[in-house]
């Protein structure tokens, strides 16, 4: 499994934590989250980024958290995208 962290770098005892996890690779990506762009040509990037992590990594499928991490998307991998919320509504 390949977690990869869009937004803030995580402080290095999550890192670790996530690291320490039996076959998980954690790649921090350096682009942010839709909600923490300044503008949206800074996310523009974003769905690229994320087509080419299977074939970076193996990986099967794409999981995502935001819908907006998908548009865009060109991949003929299988993308699952669910909408998560820390913030109370």
């Amino acid at each position: 499994m390949v977690l990869a962290c869009l937004g803030p770098v995580p402080s290095d005892d999550k890192r670790q934590e996530v690291e320490a996890l039996t076959a998980t690779r954690f790649v921090a990506l350096d682009l942010p989250l839709d909600w923490m762009a300044n503008a949206p040509e800074a996310l523009v990037d974003v769905p690229t980024r994320l087509v080419s992590l299977p074939n970076e990594t193996g990986a099967d499928l794409l999981h995502l958290n935001l819908p907006s991490q998908a548009a865009g998307m060109e991949t003929a991998k299988p993308v699952v995208v669910v909408s998560h919320s820390c913030v109370v509504t």
